[in-house]
């Protein structure tokens, strides 16, 4: 019998660092994915973590000041829902 505190959990292997995905909330690119670092991880249990996201020209008035931006207490989407952060998808 496996011990349950041994679980994987989707946060499995989320440290500062992680590059992850974002889903773009409102704007040209609303609904798409973008990069983004994990800068701290707020609650490991729910997955709550700050990000610094990288921006697209699609996601318009992008300088070379603006690159990216952070947002604080992003959560977790295992459904890759709007304004929440997401493992990236497998590329095969």
């Amino acid at each position: 019998m496996s011990d349950p505190s041994q679980a994987k959990t989707p946060f499995a292997g989320l440290g500062i660092g992680r590059v992850v995905h974002f889903v773009i909330a409102d704007g040209p690119g609303r609904g798409e994915h973008r990069p983004a670092f994990v800068t701290r991880i707020v609650d490991p249990t729910k997955g709550v973590v700050n990000l610094n996201i990288f921006r697209d020209a699609v996601d318009g008035a992008v300088t070379m000041t603006t690159p990216s931006f952070v947002l604080p207490k992003v959560l977790y989407s295992e459904d890759a829902k709007e304004a929440t952060w997401h493992w990236p998808e497998r590329v095969e």
